[in-house]
């Protein structure tokens, strides 16, 4: 429960380092609020959330995201360029930045913008799309090497074949823990699945 309101009922489940899921279920079921909860953003909660064994209320935030890459539908981008978004200010080899511009997807986009890497996006990125920016923010925790990533409708805003391929990079790297709210399980995706939680 959270905020004296009831989240969740009846439900024990486990999610193992190096797996992928996908959390489903209707509006209002507690996709959300459970994500919340384990990346750190929510701690007066009833019940028990653990990682490795630990409570997670018990473990500081920082600490959490330091290690989770959560995205969630309306992701922030500040003021400059998609590189400055996604380095924030550190450095990256080319390498590095050429495979995590291929994992999110980001070729197309990047293509078609007059300065590539280089194009100013506006003020909190409002000359891209909801789903560029999710692919920003995307890029930005993998090429921290972040390896949890928590992903509330992180695709909702795509196209369906843009959506699939991040999907499949997600779900086939085996580096990877992936827990993802969907509301269109697609069939190719799930039988990559290692489990599905459904939430009523």
């Amino acid at each position: 429960a959270y905020e004296n309101k009831q989240v969740l009922s009846d439900i024990s489940y486990h999610f193992e380092l190096g797996n992928k899921y996908a959390i489903v279920g209707p509006s209002g079921s507690g996709k959300s609020t459970l994500l919340n909860i384990l990346v750190g953003k929510l701690v007066d909660y009833t019940g028990s959330a653990t990682f490795s064994k630990l409570e997670l209320n018990e473990i500081s935030g920082k600490d959490l995201r330091e290690n989770i890459l959560y995205i969630d539908q309306t992701p922030y981008l500040f003021s400059g360029t998609i590189r400055d978004n996604i380095t924030l200010g550190e450095t990256f080899s080319d390498a590095a930045f050429h495979q995590v511009i291929q994992e999110a997807a980001l070729e197309d986009i990047i293509e078609k913008l007059p300065n590539g890497l280089d194009t100013d996006i506006g003020e909190a990125g409002r000359l891209l799309s909801g789903g560029q920016r999710q692919r920003i923010a995307l890029a930005r925790g993998l090429i921290r090497g972040k390896r949890i990533i928590l992903i509330d409708e992180g695709t909702s805003s795509l196209d369906a074949s843009s959506a699939l391929r991040i999907e499949e990079n997600l779900v086939n790297n085996p580096k990877l823990t992936v827990i993802m709210i969907t509301h269109q399980l697609r069939d190719k995706i799930e039988k990559k699945l290692d489990g599905v939680l459904t939430l009523m």
